[in-house]
């Protein structure tokens, strides 16, 4: 039973799975304390943005990361890799556009434009990192995963904390989304 664990792909897993549970753990008792300082309406307006990024990121890959890991040949894959950052690209500010719209269209009180493109660049960055973990996958550096979730976090953690006292108050909430 033990031997399963010594191959390549299953300390992979217990890599990403290891800087994935520190990543969260670090995010949520952080993500109190940032919760209490922005107030219950910032950070509903920073859920609302993760929750596009989310949706749109996904949607204009179109979840085409997955088909990378299991492309053979370093050349196609190399290929397949750019397609997918130029995809990402057009579907990102096409859905992004449509987003847009929709909100105008809605009843209530709509997010600025700044808010929009903001959307639009998270949704970019978080798009080529999925696509970016897919190449990794495939390249077997899953170690360079599991730091990167754990870095990652940080790096958001102590920006958001660096604007929150560096934005005036009336644009706060840009500091958590940012």
């Amino acid at each position: 039973m033990l031997s399963k664990f010594k191959t390549t792909s299953a300390k992979g897993v217990l890599s990403i799975l290891t800087g994935g549970v520190i990543s969260k753990l670090v995010w949520a008792v952080f993500g109190l304390f940032l919760s209490k300082y922005y107030g219950a309406e910032n950070y509903g307006i920073y859920n609302v943005f993760i929750g596009y990024i989310g949706i749109i990121s996904i949607i204009s890959t179109l979840r085409l990361e997955n088909v990378l890991v299991i492309t053979k040949g370093l050349g196609r894959v190399m290929n397949f890799y750019k397609f997918l950052i130029v995809l990402s690209i057009f579907g990102s500010l096409l859905i992004s556009f449509f987003a847009f719209l929709i909100s105008l269209a809605g009843e209530g009180e709509t997010m600025p434009i700044n808010f929009w493109l903001i959307v639009l660049a998270g949704s970019l960055a978080s798009s080529w990192v999925l696509i970016q973990n897919a190449l990794f996958t495939k390249l077997k550096f899953f170690n360079a995963i599991s730091v990167g979730l754990i870095l990652s976090t940080i790096t958001a953690i102590f920006f958001q904390c660096l604007f929150y006292f560096l934005l005036p108050d009336e644009r706060g909430f840009y500091g958590l989304i940012l």
